[in-house]
């Protein structure tokens, strides 16, 4: 899917006014800005560092999700939850950065991931280097032996 820029609605706008290319066209730009899924950054307003992610459940919920863990003092990413304790709910925000087709969110997530470098503590609090994957993610002895269990029956 393509982003709505300015550049791309006068190239679209040059293109021939055909029923059908209008028709397209519409849709085209219906699909863009009313997509609820698609890339985002949860950013600290004091050192500018970010968290990376991406939502195929929508923008709303994905928030949500991130901002009740974090509130709970419970978050997955213990980085991000350090800094919220530190400085506060006030001093982050939920920002989309791109709304895109759920088929495509990881590849974007991982074009912003790279852009930010937000998996280098000094620019980010993102854990993992690819988006989708949990590689590098660094387990406990007893994480690693509850799961072995639970493998087992």
């Amino acid at each position: 899917m393509r982003e709505v820029t300015d550049e791309y609605l006068k190239f679209v706008n040059e293109f021939d006014n055909s029923p059908t290319r209008l028709r397209i066209r519409e849709e085209m730009i219906k699909e863009c800005t009313e997509a609820n899924t698609g890339a985002y950054v949860i950013r600290n307003l004091v050192n500018g560092k970010v968290y990376v992610g991406s939502t195929s459940v929508g923008f709303d919920a994905r928030k949500a999700s991130h901002w009740n863990g974090l509130e709970a003092g419970r978050h997955a990413n213990k980085h991000l939850q350090a800094a919220w304790n530190k400085y506060g709910k006030e001093m982050f925000i939920f920002e989309i950065m791109a709304r895109r087709n759920p088929e495509v969110c990881t590849e974007v997530e991982q074009e912003l991931l790279d852009s930010y470098e937000s998996y280098n503590p000094k620019y980010g609090y993102n854990i993992c280097s690819v988006a989708g994957s949990t590689l590098g993610v660094k387990r406990t002895l007893d994480h690693c032996k509850r799961m072995s269990l639970l493998k087992k029956g």
